[in-house]
C-alpha cells in the first residue's frame, strides 16, 4: 500500500475512536498534505464524502469529524425518521426532513444511509417514503 493510502487509513482509524477538528487533522498529518499536494479544502472534501462520518460545526471553518460509534446509532435515526414520515403523511423532500430533524443530530448523508437500511423506508428521487 502506497504511504498516502496507508496516512489516510491512519485517520480513518483514529477518528473511528475519537473526534478531531480540521485543523487537528490539518496539523497533526502535515507531511500527508504535502505528499499528496493537498490544501484544506480537499482535506474537507474527502472527508466530508467518507461514509459514516459524523461533523459538528459544519458551518465553522474547523469542524469536527468522527465515525458514527456504532450501527444503533443509525437504528435510532432510521426509527425517528420513520417516526417523521409518518407524521408527515407518508412522504416528505429530504431538505425538509432536515430541517425536522435535530440540527446536531444528521446530516443528509447520514439520512440517506438510515433510510436505505431501514426496512420500512426508501429514497424516491428527493423523496423519502415509507413503504
Amino acid at each position: 500500500m502506497n504511504p498516502i493510502h496507508s496516512g489516510l487509513d491512519n485517520i480513518k482509524r483514529n477518528l473511528s475512536q475519537s473526534a478531531q477538528t480540521l485543523e487537528q487533522l490539518w496539523q497533526g498529518y502535515q507531511q500527508l498534505w504535502q505528499q499528496a499536494g493537498w490544501d484544506q479544502g480537499q482535506l474537507r472534501l474527502w472527508l466530508s464524502a467518507l461514509p459514516d462520518i459524523s461533523i459538528q460545526n459544519s458551518d465553522s471553518d474547523n469542524p469536527e469529524y468522527s465515525f458514527a460509534s456504532n450501527q444503533a446509532q443509525g437504528d435510532d435515526l432510521g426509527s425517528l425518521i420513520l417516526q417523521t414520515v409518518d407524521n408527515l403523511g407518508g412522504r416528505v423532500q429530504i431538505n425538509a426532513l432536515l430541517q425536522k430533524l435535530p440540527v446536531e443530530m444528521v446530516t443528509i448523508e447520514q439520512i440517506k444511509v438510515a433510510v436505505n437500511q431501514h426496512p420500512e423506508l426508501s429514497l424516491m428521487g428527493p423523496f423519502v417514503r415509507r413503504h
